[in-house]
């Protein structure tokens, strides 16, 4: 009996444990990080923000670029006695538009409209209390060169230093843990980077778009990510997390098993070869807008090659699609699943997320092979006119065996073969939304 009741204690404590992990139980409540800083509203001369209720803390949310001297930003470690441990912005600091930005409704840049002095900005000097840089905080700053990261820093948060396009290079502290999703995006020439042994989530998409990146250093002591020749992997899942080689072909070493999202962010490779060991290649794994060429092992089990395209072994899912300056896609038979998300070489929108024919890569016309069973997304984004005249105009089914569908939401003729409109009409019939005709092709002459 007793050892019954020290295991009900042990499992108690367990659960007590797990749901605290997970955000608390029924009746208790966690703090997030905009409850911490619940309190005084301040305006100390050029800053805005909020001190925390025990007047220790100070989160900066609004900079006037009046603080911006010779081309430089250096923010206080105190405000009105209290320590400033966070800087980021608020929707409620955004009152006007980024230039040629269709998100700017959502931002949160500290400076609100970027002035004049905001785009001449070369240089930010962060204090060393600073714990977290926020959400699109110095966001498409052009003119950005150099930042001085606080040496407590521990976070920056989504899209922190987005489009910082003349941003070269990056020396993290030790102390930082996370970096954001899409937080250095698009800064194109960010060169350099060195990071502590503390970092223990780089979002897949932190350093998207960032081509001229050359040099990674890690220190050897980081329990979770490692730098390769070229490449930075992650220890324990035998997973290449960023492939960012300056060369013009790159071997993906042997006994890898994962591609990460977005792994593939190098400016200079033109061919890449994967091994037989990959099992696994992820969500826009090769999603660029450049001139690449995936050469798989002959021995794999798990992908093959169908002209420049990449399907997985034996079910034909078409994994990495080659669109790079293609305007009439006609699928090799062997594809015979498109799934929702996969990689496009060759997309209009490198930056962003991209389903199977969303996001237009460029081609206009595309034909599907009679192998195929599924095509399980197609949008609406393709319409011609749209995205500057760039759309999916033409679809063409060679099956006459119609494949299933899953979400399709097309507004063209869709073009199939003689003789089969009753069976194409039957596997569209449950779709919620019908806004297509239905086109037979004329039968081939003997």
């Amino acid at each position: 009996m007793k050892m019954d009741i020290r295991r009900i204690k042990k499992w108690a404590l367990a659960l007590l444990f797990c749901a605290l992990a997970t955000g608390g139980v029924v009746g208790m409540e966690t703090a997030s990080a905009d409850e911490e800083f619940e309190g005084e509203k301040f305006t100390e001369g050029d800053l805005k923000g909020i001190i925390s209720r025990d007047g220790k803390r100070c989160w900066i949310q609004h900079i006037s670029d009046d603080m911006i001297r010779n081309n430089t930003l250096t923010i206080p470690s105190v405000v009105k006695g209290a320590t400033v441990v966070r800087i980021s912005g608020t929707p409620e600091s955004y009152s006007g538009a980024y230039e040629n930005n269709a998100f700017a409704q959502n931002a949160n840049h500290c400076f609100g409209p970027l002035s004049k002095k905001c785009k001449n900005l070369k240089r930010i000097v962060l204090p060393d209390s600073i714990e977290t840089i926020g959400e699109e905080c110095f966001a498409y700053l052009n003119g950005l060169e150099s930042v001085r990261l606080p040496k407590r820093l521990k976070a920056i948060e989504s899209h922190a230093f987005e489009r910082c396009r003349s941003l070269k290079s990056l020396q993290f502290p030790a102390t930082l843990r996370t970096i954001g999703e899409c937080a250095f995006m698009g800064c194109k020439r960010l060169q350099s980077v060195s990071m502590g042994g503390n970092v223990g989530r780089i979002a897949n998409t932190a350093f998207c778009g960032c081509f001229s990146l050359g040099r990674v250093s890690i220190n050897k002591k980081n329990k979770r990510y490692g730098v390769g020749d070229g490449y930075i992997y992650e220890k324990n899942k035998k997973s290449i997390f960023l492939i960012y080689a300056q060369q013009s072909s790159f071997s993906i070493p042997e006994g890898i098993e994962t591609l990460s999202r977005h792994c593939f962010q190098s400016g200079a490779i033109k061919t890449i070869y994967v091994p037989a060991s990959v099992r696994k290649i992820k969500n826009n794994a090769f999603s660029v807008n450049q001139e690449v060429r995936i050469v798989v092992s002959r021995e794999s089990k798990w992908f093959a090659n169908l002209g420049r395209h990449v399907v997985t072994r034996p079910d034909g899912i078409l994994t990495c699609m080659y669109a790079y300056n293609v305007k009439r896609m006609e699928l090799p038979e062997g594809v015979k699943i498109i799934q929702r998300k996969m990689s496009v070489i060759g997309t209009d929108y490198p930056d962003l997320t991209v389903y199977a024919l969303d996001d237009s890569p460029g081609f206009t016309e595309i034909i599907f092979p009679s192998t195929l069973k599924e095509l399980r997304i197609v949008q609406a984004w393709n319409l011609p006119k749209l995205f500057d005249g760039v759309g999916v105009a033409r679809m063409e089914f060679k099956g006459k065996v119609p494949p299933t569908f899953g979400y399709f939401n097309y507004y063209h003729t869709l073009y199939i073969p003689a003789g089969t409109t009753q069976a194409y009409e039957e596997a569209f019939s449950e779709l919620e939304y019908r806004d297509f005709t239905l086109k037979e092709m004329p039968r081939k002459p003997y």
